[in-house]
């Protein structure tokens, strides 16, 4: 079977850029970097928010159930999507950049049709027997295997989602990504659980869940709605130049297993400790991995925006203007980083106290410690989004997995006599070795550095730059 989408694996020369696509590049990098700014703090505010929420309706034992199940649904969609989510920003892209809708639109009919293939192949899994042989034998959570069938469906909502924003991020339309990537789904939840709360204050797992699809849901059929009319414009020309859909996935599977070694890295701790154990310590750890994702804010920003304006810079053989303007951008997010772990370090108690009770207090180190691994993992720039751009996806993928047979290793060698704090500790050890090895490798192979600039110039030289 074969397609008419064309990839190019090497950049290939084109006329130097014009003065209106500089201001066009400019504008577009600015107007994403502000949605997805907006949109990341939405998301942020609104998930502390639930979780503080859901830290009062529920006891410590079925929070941790919960953040056990969020992470298997998180990586489940992970699983599922095939790697045909970030394939799709790549396909989409390159299409449009190079004038031929068409093949933007078969790139997406392509990415929807086997990633959700791969999306029910994966829930069918869990809600028929596998969700329940691992809540038992695994967690030792019996209410997980209860809720086995909403799982799946959480799960497979999660992956439809992801392939919903990741297609607007292929068109450069940054405010649907953002908003259909987690905001409007967060905010939609956040409503439920404050109703909740006032007017019950209290709620079993099984209807958290419930109101977590059910925002999802709502979430989804906007942008599938939206996607659609887009995708209908564009037409049926698919271009002259034929891929046999064997390639699609050539480039997207390295994709899928970097991106499942990548929530791996961040999710097998929870799920070690969760075999290993109470559950009371998972909502600790749980709780403070989730606080210490705030860390890498600014990068996730970066990441929204930065991919399409990589395949397209490299292209067209931009190497030295895509460095400026990465480790610019690489510079000002690092700034708002950096403060943001000295208050975790510092002030880490006190804050899970006040968000999520007087019992989560005792995970202060425990953020400090993940705090540190993403504080390196923002400073070392957008050099992943490099690599899978410029059709180095393989070697990304074998550094995700080093990274993640050290992190699984090590956690395993700690987890008994140390708990959380020592799977946190090596949790951040692996991220700083991944980040670090992909940094020389990007430099290396591709030939620029994403890492910040160590003499700072004033901000107002580095967004000129």
């Amino acid at each position: 079977m074969r397609s008419d989408i064309a990839i190019h694996a090497e950049p290939q020369p084109v006329p130097p850029p014009t003065p209106a696509f500089t201001a066009s590049l400019k504008k577009r990098l600015l107007s994403g970097g502000i949605w997805s700014l907006g949109g990341r703090l939405v998301t942020a505010a609104t998930s502390i928010l639930v979780n503080g929420l859901l830290a009062r309706l529920l006891s410590p034992d079925e929070m941790g159930a919960y953040f056990l199940i969020f992470s298997v649904a998180t990586v489940g969609a992970t699983l599922g999507q095939l790697g045909f989510a970030e394939t799709s920003v790549r396909l989409v892209a390159e299409s449009l950049g190079k004038h031929e809708p068409g093949r933007a639109a078969k790139a997406v009919r392509f990415v929807f049709l086997y990633g959700g293939i791969g999306s029910l192949i994966v829930a069918l899994a869990w809600a028929l027997g596998g969700g329940q042989w691992t809540s038992v034998a695994v967690f030792d959570s019996p209410i997980m295997g209860q809720l086995s069938v909403l799982v799946a469906i959480w799960c497979f909502l999660f992956t439809m989602r992801n392939l919903l924003a990741e297609t607007f991020r292929g068109f450069k339309d940054f405010h649907l990504a953002v908003l259909f990537g987690g905001a409007v789904h967060s905010v939609l939840a956040a409503i439920l659980f404050v109703i909740v709360w006032l007017f019950w204050h209290k709620a079993t797992l099984g209807e958290v869940l419930l109101l977590a699809i059910g925002s999802v849901v709502a979430s989804n059929l906007m942008a599938l709605a939206l996607l659609g009319r887009k995708v209908r414009r564009l037409g049926n020309n698919g271009g002259n130049a034929p891929l046999q859909t064997g390639h699609l996935f050539n480039i997207a599977l390295p994709l899928w297993l970097n991106q499942l070694t990548i929530f791996g890295l961040a999710r097998v701790n929870l799920w070690i400790l969760g075999a290993y154990h109470p559950k009371d310590d998972v909502a600790v750890y749980g709780a403070a991995l989730t606080l210490a994702t705030l860390v890498t804010m600014p990068l996730l920003v970066v990441g929204a925006v930065v991919p399409p304006f990589i395949a397209e810079m490299y292209a067209r053989n931009e190497n030295q203007r895509l460095e400026n303007i990465l480790r610019t951008i690489t510079t000002l997010a690092g700034m708002p980083t950096l403060i943001v772990l000295i208050i975790f370090s510092l002030l880490g108690g006190p804050i899970m106290g006040f968000i999520y009770g007087d019992f989560y207090r005792q995970g202060a180190l425990v953020l400090a410690l993940l705090s540190l691994g993403q504080t390196v993992n923002v400073w070392t720039g957008p050099c992943d989004p490099v690599l899978r751009m410029t059709n180095r996806q393989r070697t990304i993928m074998w550094i995700s997995i080093l990274a993640g047979f050290f992190n699984v290793v090590g956690s395993l060698l700690v987890v008994e006599k140390y708990g959380i704090t020592g799977v946190a500790f090596i949790t951040a050890l692996a991220l700083i070795f991944q980040n670090l090895a992909a940094l020389l490798y990007t430099k290396k192979k591709v030939g620029i550095w994403t890492h910040v600039r160590l003499a700072w110039p004033p901000v107002k030289q580095l967004l000129r730059s």
